[in-house]
C-alpha cells in the first residue's frame, strides 16, 4: 500500500519535469489556427436559382439568383448571355465583400434557346469557375400556370411519362405602367480611384444598359442623388435608349481644391423625377498642388477695358468621322463671329469635319478699326473606308471594299432581319445615337463586349451603333438607319 502512494505521488512531479525540460520555459496556450486570405485565391460561386434547363415564357423576366464568397473580396459578378456581356454588377467597396447574394434579371424576349454564363471576380481580379446555365425562350402559350408544358390533345394517346420538373418562368401580370430599370455595364472614362490635381477637368462617362421593359424616352435625366458632386450640374441629360441597348452617359466635374478621396453617387430619373436604376458612382483621389492655369494671351495691351480672347480645340487631329470640341471666351468685345455666324462670347461647340478644315473666330473690338481673327486648324486622318449602303435580305457587304456579296465579305442580313457576322467578324452593339459621331473611334478600340454572336432585332432598330472588327484586324462603326425592311446604314472603316 505504502509503495502504491508512493508511485501516485511520483507522477505529477515526472511530468512536470518533463514539461519544464522539453522546452526550457513554460509551454503557452496553442492558438486556434487562423485562416488567411492568400492573394491569387479563386472565388466560390454557387447558382441559387433558376435550374438548369429552365422554361422561360417569352415576354417574362427570368431573375438568376447566384451567391459568391472569397476571403479577399468579391468585387463584381458578371452575367453573359449567347457570349455577350449583358450585365456587371459592382459591389463597388475598395476591398471587396467576403460574400455577396445578389438577383440579377434578364428580358426573355427572343424564341429559343439561351446560354447564361456567370462568374464572380475579386479585388486581385481573379475570376471564379464561370457557371453555365441553358435556359430556353418558349410562347406563353407552351407553358401552364403549374409549370408543365401543354400538352397536345390526342384521342386514346396513353397518359405522358412523368419527367423531371423544370422551373417554368410566367409573364407577371401586366403592371399600370412600366417599370423602367437600368444596370452599370462600364466606366468608359475615370475608372475608381483615378487620380487627378487640384482644379483639374473631369470628363466620367458611364456605360449603362437599359435593363427594364420600356424605352427611356427624352427628358430621362442623371440626378446627382449623394456624396461629392464636384462641381458638376444636378441633373444630365440621358439619350433615349431602347430596352437591351446601352447608353453612354457623360458628367464633365472639376477635381476639388483640397486633396482627398472623393465619391459622387448618381442615379437615373424619369421626365416625373421618379429615381429608378442601379447607382452609378465615381470615385476620386485629389492630390498635389492645383495645376496652375496659364494666363490667356491678350491680343492688345491689357489696359482697361482690353478685349482678352482665347480660342482652342481639345484635340486638333481627329479620326475620320470622329469630332472635337471648339471652345472660346472672349471678353470686352462688340460682337464675336464663328465661320461668319454670331455667337456668344463664352460657349463651346462639337465640329464633326469629313476633312481637314480651319475654324475662325472673328471678333471686333471697343474702338478697334479691324475685327481680330482667330483660327483652329482640325486636321482628318483619312479612314480606309467610309459609304454608305442599302443590302436586302441575303446580301453580304465587304466592309472593307464596299462590295456586296463577294470578296471577304464582313456581314450578312438573313431574311430573320438578323445580322451576322462573316469571316472572322465580331461586333459591340454601343447604343442608340444620333448620329455615326457620336460614337469617337477610341471608343470603338476600347470596348470590351466584340462577339461574333448575331444581332436580332432589338440590336439592328433604327439609331443604334455597332463597332466592329473585321477578321483582317480592321475596326470600324456602323450607324444603322432603317431596319424594317431591307437594312440602311452607313459605316467606317480605319
Amino acid at each position: 500500500m505504502e509503495r502504491r502512494t508512493l508511485i501516485l505521488l511520483l507522477v505529477p512531479f515526472i511530468l512536470a519535469l518533463s514539461t519544464a525540460c522539453d522546452s526550457g520555459a513554460p509551454s503557452p496556450t496553442a492558438a486556434a489556427p487562423t485562416t488567411v486570405a492568400q492573394a491569387g485565391s479563386k472565388p466560390t460561386f454557387t447558382v441559387i436559382s433558376p435550374s438548369d434547363g429552365a422554361l422561360v415564357a417569352q415576354g417574362s423576366t427570368l431573375s438568376v439568383r447566384s451567391s459568391a464568397a472569397d476571403p479577399r473580396g468579391i468585387t463584381k459578378v458578371e452575367l453573359w448571355v449567347d457570349g455577350v456581356l449583358y450585365r456587371m454588377d459592382i459591389t463597388r467597396e475598395a476591398e471587396g465583400l467576403p460574400s455577396v447574394t445578389l438577383t440579377q434579371t434578364w428580358p426573355a424576349a427572343d424564341l429559343g434557346p439561351h446560354v447564361l454564363l456567370l462568374k464572380a471576380i475579386n479585388r486581385d481580379g481573379v475570376a471564379s469557375d464561370p457557371l453555365t446555365l441553358s435556359v430556353s425562350v418558349v410562347p406563353q402559350s407552351a407553358v401552364t400556370p403549374s409549370g408543365t408544358r401543354t400538352p397536345s390533345a390526342t384521342a386514346g394517346a396513353a397518359p405522358a411519362a412523368t419527367t423531371t420538373p423544370v422551373t417554368v418562368v410566367l409573364p407577371s401580370p401586366t403592371p399600370s405602367a412600366c417599370e423602367p430599370d437600368a444596370a452599370f455595364v462600364s466606366d468608359v472614362t475615370v475608372p475608381d480611384g483615378t487620380a487627378f490635381k487640384p482644379g483639374d477637368p473631369i470628363v466620367k462617362t458611364w456605360r449603362v444598359r437599359n435593363s427594364g421593359k420600356c424605352g427611356w424616352e427624352a427628358g430621362y435625366q442623371l440626378t446627382f442623388v449623394d456624396g461629392n458632386q464636384m462641381g458638376a450640374a444636378k441633373t444630365v441629360a440621358v439619350p433615349p435608349t431602347a430596352p437591351s441597348a446601352t447608353a453612354d452617359i457623360t458628367v464633365r466635374m472639376t477635381a476639388p481644391a483640397t486633396p482627398g478621396d472623393y465619391t459622387g453617387k448618381w442615379k437615373l430619373t424619369t421626365t416625373s423625377g421618379v429615381l429608378f436604376g442601379q447607382t452609378l458612382t465615381i470615385i476620386v483621389k485629389v492630390s498635389g498642388p492645383a495645376t496652375p492655369t496659364p494666363p490667356p494671351t491678350p491680343t492688345v495691351a491689357p489696359t482697361p477695358g482690353a478685349a482678352a480672347i482665347s480660342f482652342v480645340a481639345d484635340r486638333t487631329t481627329i479620326p475620320y468621322g470622329d469630332c472635337a470640341t471648339l471652345k472660346w471666351d472672349v471678353d470686352n468685345a462688340l460682337s464675336v463671329k464663328l465661320d461668319g455666324k454670331g455667337v456668344v462670347g463664352h460657349d463651346a461647340r462639337q465640329a464633326c469635319p469629313t476633312a481637314t478644315t480651319d475654324y475662325v473666330l472673328e471678333v471686333s473690338i471697343t474702338g478697334g478699326s479691324d475685327p481680330v481673327e482667330r483660327t483652329v486648324t482640325l486636321t482628318v486622318n483619312p479612314p480606309l473606308r467610309a459609304a454608305g449602303a442599302t443590302i436586302n435580305a441575303g446580301d453580304s457587304v465587304d466592309l472593307k471594299t464596299a462590295i456586296k456579296n463577294t470578296g471577304d465579305v464582313d456581314i450578312l442580313w438573313d431574311a430573320t432581319k438578323t445580322l451576322l457576322p462573316k469571316n472572322g467578324a465580331t461586333f459591340a452593339v454601343i447604343g442608340i445615337k444620333r448620329a455615326l459621331t457620336d460614337v469617337q473611334q477610341s471608343e470603338c478600340l476600347n470596348a470590351t463586349n466584340y462577339s461574333n454572336g448575331n444581332l436580332t432585332s432589338s440590336s439592328v432598330a433604327s439609331g443604334i451603333v455597332i463597332c466592329f472588327k473585321t477578321g483582317s484586324g480592321r475596326n470600324g462603326k456602323l450607324f444603322i438607319t432603317d431596319s424594317s425592311g431591307p437594312l440602311s446604314f452607313q459605316w467606317v472603316v480605319w
